[in-house]
């Protein structure tokens, strides 16, 4: 018997789905704005982008405590039955 994990099984959102949208649009804004007035190549202005998220006051994602996550013997909801 074999048991598929998740990425999604393993984390939870921490942060309210508005502060996930606000933070996507900041970083795509910043990423354009890079990208035509700073004339920067793609590539950086993603990893700017990117970093920029990452570096966020708080985090938005946190690791599910062993408590929460399934147990061993259940189904995943990969399994596909």
């Amino acid at each position: 018997m074999s048991m598929t994990v998740l990425a999604a099984d393993l984390v939870e959102p921490i942060a309210s789905t508005g502060r996930l949208v606000v933070a996507a649009l900041v970083a795509i804004a910043v990423i354009v704005a890079l990208i035509l007035w700073a004339k920067l190549n793609a590539f950086i202005s993603l990893t700017i982008g990117a970093l920029l998220v990452s570096t966020s006051p708080e985090p938005i994602w946190a690791p599910r405590s062993r408590a929460s996550r399934p147990a061993s013997g259940t189904r995943s909801r990969a399994s596909g039955c």
